[in-house]
């Protein structure tokens, strides 16, 4: 199919594609809707840089916690994703699941943090997270810390 007029469908786009794409004069694609850019004023970009300030702060703490977690010779991540995947051991579990287990060990999180969470480490957004992406979306993204943990094996 020819995307040099619009943007080709993703998985984000399929609903919005599924009631803008009929209307569409070229089958195939569809075309964001076009807004005039506007300028920000300078008490939102002081807002905009203490928004990810603080991202990249909270980025920061993970990933120092990631790194101390793959220093506990006690821990490892196929033992967490068998905690998730206890059903069925099928070697994936999907958000009912997910939230399960956080009910079970009485963690109560936000409905909104709980679904972002799972999006986050869903990355090919099929609604299940697999062993692969758990420890993708788990593991630090320090190499040497990476190896270590992800060479240490199942206890069980």
């Amino acid at each position: 199919m020819n995307y040099t007029k619009g943007y080709p469908l993703g998985p984000l786009a399929e609903e919005y594609a599924a009631k803008i794409a009929p209307k569409a004069k070229t089958p195939g694609f569809f075309k964001l809707p076009v807004k005039k850019p506007t300028h920000m004023e300078f008490y939102e970009e002081d807002a905009l840089a203490e928004i990810l300030s603080e991202l990249i702060q909270i980025d920061k703490d993970v990933e120092l916690r990631k790194n101390q977690l793959s220093l506990m010779s006690d821990f490892n991540l196929h033992d967490l994703f068998a905690i998730f995947d206890h059903n069925d051991h099928r070697g994936r579990f999907n958000f009912r699941e997910f939230k399960e287990i956080f009910d079970l060990y009485q963690i109560y999180p936000s409905p909104d943090h709980l679904r972002l969470a799972f999006l986050n480490i869903d990355r090919d957004l099929d609604s299940e997270i697999t062993l692969h992406e758990f420890l993708e979306g788990f593991a630090p993204k320090d190499k040497n810390y990476k190896d270590l943990l992800l060479r240490r094996g199942s206890y069980n």
